[in-house]
């Protein structure tokens, strides 16, 4: 089998040096699975060496395609050991360790503080705790059948929602309402019960 001349080594270099440029600047940008044109060929590497499954490796690719896309490719005639170019800004993780793949938008923070608005705390009249609760329709609460265990126990409840410490650490002002026990369902909370009651929600105090 003949050898490559030098001058078709160098041919195809030309050819070609777009994308080994890109290779060389997504290595150099701490990105070396991008360096490998294969898509297939990437997933079955992080396979390998992330021991993950085949859809958590493509979650994994769709990143590395995603950073490596904001890398540009010097142009023709451009020195490879030239300065470099400025770093990207980030789009995907920087580092993935273990091997599962959970990252987590911030969002779910803002999602969280929605659904803590619907949770509240059961007191007597008097502001001693009893325990919690949340609202799960409109003038419906949801609690335990050991917290609130008839209707005429819940006369001298109340609801205490916002009960909670603002960011600074301080009390925040909460809201407090009363039962209606005209609306009351339960099940003890004995061997066979699920040891939930819903009651409805009454009036502001």
């Amino acid at each position: 089998m003949a050898l490559a001349s030098e001058e078709s080594i160098k041919a195809r270099m030309r050819a070609n040096r777009g994308e080994i440029v890109r290779s060389i600047q997504v290595a150099r940008d701490g990105n070396p699975y991008a360096a490998q044109p294969s898509a297939e060929r990437r997933v079955a590497r992080l396979q390998t060496k992330a021991k993950v499954s085949q859809r958590e490796a493509e979650v994994l690719d769709t990143t590395i395609r995603t950073m490596a896309a904001a890398v540009t490719a010097a142009p023709d005639g451009a020195e490879l050991s030239g300065a470099r170019p400025a770093a990207a800004a980030p789009r995907g993780a920087e580092k993935v360790w273990g091997d599962t793949v959970d990252f987590v938008s911030v969002s779910f923070l803002k999602k969280g503080a929605r659904i803590a608005r619907a949770v509240g705390r059961v007191s007597y009249q008097n502001q001693t705790p009893l325990g919690t609760g949340f609202l799960i329709g409109n003038g419906l609460f949801l609690t335990n059948h050991h917290v609130i265990p008839s209707a005429d126990f819940s006369r001298q409840l109340a609801i205490d929602f916002d009960y909670e410490l603002d960011l600074v650490g301080n009390r925040r002002s909460d809201t407090r309402f009363r039962f209606d026990p005209t609306v009351f369902v339960t099940d003890p909370d004995g061997q066979d019960g699920l040891d939930f009651t819903i009651i409805g929600v009454g009036d502001r105090l």
